[in-house]
């Protein structure tokens, strides 16, 4: 069980946010808390097809929901117990001030709760984006659709959370299929972060649960690898638990869609 932790994962819709946050609660006992639970109890209430603009008169309402969601986990939650957020941010200049008021706001929980936190920056390339964001299944759990915005969106640089901790993953070369990593490249300080071969959400979690659990900050993952930093990085025993664990996950190569995310 990784205890003690917040952890923000930010990028696009379709990206694989909310994939590595299942898997992360999976693996890594987290609790998921998704953008889209303060969103879904009014989307499901009003005409909501993921490509019509919706009535500007709903973010108020959302946002008296994601309050109330914030304060009980800042308040309430075990202080044992880590949260996986996820957050939808295009890079769009125009929806940088809101984006940086979730952002802030997830991280004075982690203040609140005296909890480790970690960002994790999702980036993909456009095409792939584009076909995962067209999926059907996005439809069934109201999250946007439209492939024109996405396209829209690839002119921006992907949203910074500034946090001193953070890591970023390029899914673009990830499916959800057949995840797995090569367990013959393994942690240590000086060597090699596993390679992720496929699935986001398997591939991706392991990443981040080695950037949580060892000295490892302000990394970049691309193409499924990354190399440490033998000066900044001390990989603990906890990592190398938690690389045994995913191991041993992966090999039952579930089926999940990314388009979830």
């Amino acid at each position: 069980m990784l205890q003690g932790w917040i952890i923000y994962l930010v990028g696009q819709g379709g990206i694989g946010k909310f994939t590595v946050a299942k898997e992360l609660a999976q693996i890594a006992g987290c609790k998921v808390v998704d953008n889209h639970y303060w969103f879904n109890p009014i989307f499901g209430l009003i005409h909501q097809d993921g490509v019509t603009p919706l009535p500007a008169g709903i973010w108020p309402l959302t946002e008296q929901i994601r309050g109330a969601v914030l304060e009980t986990i800042a308040a309430h939650s075990p202080p044992a117990w880590s949260s996986v957020f996820t957050h939808t941010a295009s890079g769009n200049p125009e929806h940088e001030a809101a984006d940086q008021v979730t952002c802030r706001d997830i991280s004075e929980i982690a203040d609140r709760r005296g909890a480790r936190r970690l960002a994790v920056r999702l980036t993909c390339a456009p095409e792939e984006l584009v076909r995962r964001v067209s999926t059907p299944e996005r439809r069934l759990r109201l999250k946007g659709c439209d492939t024109e915005e996405v396209s829209l969106n690839a002119q921006w640089q992907p949203f910074d959370p500034g946090w001193p901790q953070s890591i970023t993953i390029d899914t673009s070369g990830l499916s959800a299929r057949h995840g797995g990593i090569d367990p013959g490249s393994h942690s240590g300080a000086g060597g090699q972060a596993p390679i992720a071969r496929d699935g986001c959400g398997e591939g991706a979690a392991g990443y981040v649960l080695l950037a949580a659990t060892s000295s490892w900050r302000s990394r970049t993952v691309r193409g499924g690898n990354v190399g440490y930093d033998p000066a900044g990085c001390v990989t603990s025993n906890v990592t190398r638990i938690f690389s045994i664990i995913y191991i041993m996950r992966i090999t039952g190569q579930r089926n999940e869609g990314l388009s979830n995310a």
